[in-house]
């Protein structure tokens, strides 16, 4: 069985968010969180996404996503990027 494998142009992590007073089916914008620093081969981009509302304020989003990370000249992988967003007053 022979493994298909998928050339990503480095991938970012990059939410989008909707409010409350968004229409039903909507979705905002995205924006990007961390660019992508290197072209991957890779069939699994996104198996590892995360976002919460901090409970602590609830006004902070808090996104947790993967991106090309570059470790070498000829060397890549997945790298984790952890960001917060302020919503709110």
């Amino acid at each position: 069985m022979s493994r298909e494998s998928t050339i990503i142009p480095q991938p970012p992590t990059t939410p989008a968010f909707v409010t409350r007073r968004s229409p039903p089916g909507a979705q905002g914008s995205e924006t990007v969180r961390k660019a992508g620093e290197v072209t991957l081969q890779e069939p699994r981009y996104g198996d590892y996404a995360a976002t919460a509302l901090d409970p602590h304020d609830r006004l902070t989003i808090w996104h947790v996503g993967e991106y090309a990370k570059l470790l070498a000249d000829t060397f890549s992988e997945w790298g984790t990027w952890l960001s917060a967003i302020k919503i709110g007053p």
